[in-house]
């Protein structure tokens, strides 16, 4: 991302452009966070151009996320509502956390989101961007490491702010399985005709009741308490309705969900 251009010889000749890169700079400095927007911003335009430059991509496909969908107020004193759907834009949060790669992170997401969306008002482009918005994505994995964000109320710690971020964000965890977040992009792919923002999220649960289902099935491992407190002080529900009503299904329910992610970070001795 911090040298797009590198990409244009790799989308030549493409006619579907999968957008997946985006830095979350663990350790950087204050100038470095504040300086990302406008990288990330910058890329996302000379990604974009490089697909029209091409005269084969038809379709740009952003991977977005749903921190840039966050219902609070600007004020911070609530949610602007109890639904969150693809009209719904984070404003700039007035919330504090400990990393703060993450708050930078969902700024970022959220500027670059809009800014690769106004393509499709763009006359004669030749191209049709979609961005799908997954919700965090757990599950199994083919790699060595595995978010802790969804396992944060075993393992406590950084892990737990993340997960808060996103509770406060949003006002619950939207969940979705790292098959169905594939089989979405896949899908997106290979639609005749796609434009737009989608939210895919197959479920949504507060921080309480991942700790309480946790407790309940995984007796072996010990939840704070503090993971088991209050629910947020208004429930937020996803509406999927638009990716499911283009004819996409999910085959991962919450249940499944969450017992994969135990199962997988068992299995990398994580847990």
């Amino acid at each position: 991302m911090f040298n797009p251009v590198e990409f244009e010889p790799a989308i030549e000749g493409c006619r579907t452009v999968f957008h997946a890169s985006h830095p979350v700079l663990f350790g950087a400095s204050k100038d470095q966070l504040e300086n990302l927007p406008a990288v990330v911003v910058e890329a996302v335009r000379t990604i974009a151009a490089s697909c029209i430059r091409s005269g084969s991509v038809q379709r740009l496909i952003y991977i977005g996320s749903v921190t840039a969908m966050s219902l609070l107020k600007k004020d911070g004193t609530g949610y602007r509502s109890t639904v969150l759907d693809e009209s719904v834009w984070t404003l700039d949060p007035p919330i504090s956390c400990s990393i703060e790669s993450l708050l930078a992170y969902t700024k970022s997401k959220t500027l670059a989101e809009k800014e690769v969306l106004k393509y499709n008002e763009m006359e004669d482009c030749g191209l049709e961007v979609v961005s799908l918005n997954c919700a965090m994505v757990a599950g199994e994995t083919i790699l060595s490491d595995v978010s802790r964000l969804l396992i944060a109320p075993i393992l406590g710690g950084e892990a737990f702010s993340g997960l808060k971020l996103l509770q406060d964000l949003l006002g619950m965890v939207p969940l979705v399985h790292i098959d169905d977040a594939c089989e979405a992009l896949i899908f997106s792919a290979e639609q005749r005709s796609m434009k737009g923002r989608f939210l895919c999220s197959a479920a949504d649960i507060p921080i309480r009741e991942i700790s309480a289902y946790f407790q309940e099935n995984y007796p072996k491992f010990e939840i704070a308490e503090e993971f088991l407190g209050e629910p947020p002080e208004s429930r937020a529900r996803c509406d999927n309705s638009r990716l499911i009503k283009m004819g996409f299904r999910y085959k991962y329910d919450l249940k499944e969900i969450l017992d994969d992610s135990v199962r997988c970070a068992m299995r990398l001795h994580l847990l």
